[in-house]
């Protein structure tokens, strides 16, 4: 927000508003799966959550999906592979690019985690009515465009 000085307070704008709720969403996330006795992370989740909607992409395609740099990525599909949740193979035209697979064991770690989560959503929402929810959606959904947008 821009005073009538013309001072920016970065404390009170959106952009750092959006980035400290997604930090602390996080933070809940783990929490909750830590509290309930897992040692996976919230992102290591949301790996296994993309690779149930579309399995076999890409280490990369999975960094852009999860908003993640390809270095930090690869460390969760590393830790998620050690466990025995996912497995790696070789692409059949690109042998230099790896293709990520859901293993049964990463599935079924997944309906147990996934009720944990949709747990968290509900209790960080649950003092926004529907139509104050779907606007805030729809006004993050238009951030997103305008962002990427520009980006082009």
């Amino acid at each position: 927000m821009t005073d009538e000085t013309g001072t920016y307070d970065i404390a009170a704008s959106a952009p750092m508003l959006i980035k400290r709720c997604g930090k602390l969403i996080s933070q809940t996330v783990n929490k909750t799966l830590a509290d309930a006795g897992y040692a996976v992370t919230g992102s290591q989740w949301a790996i296994l959550t993309l690779l149930r909607h579309e399995d076999g992409v890409t280490q990369q395609e999975l960094a852009d999906r999860n908003s993640a740099s390809k270095v930090t990525a690869f460390r969760l599909i590393e830790r998620l592979e050690e466990l025995g949740f996912v497995r790696r193979e070789p692409d059949a035209r690109d042998g230099r690019c790896k293709r990520v697979f859901l293993t049964p064991e990463g599935e079924g770690l997944l309906r147990e985690l996934t009720p944990l989560v949709k747990e968290n959503a509900a209790r960080l929402t649950r003092d926004i009515g529907e139509a104050e929810f779907a606007a805030m959606m729809d006004a993050l959904r238009k951030i997103e465009e305008n962002a990427l947008r520009f980006l082009e």
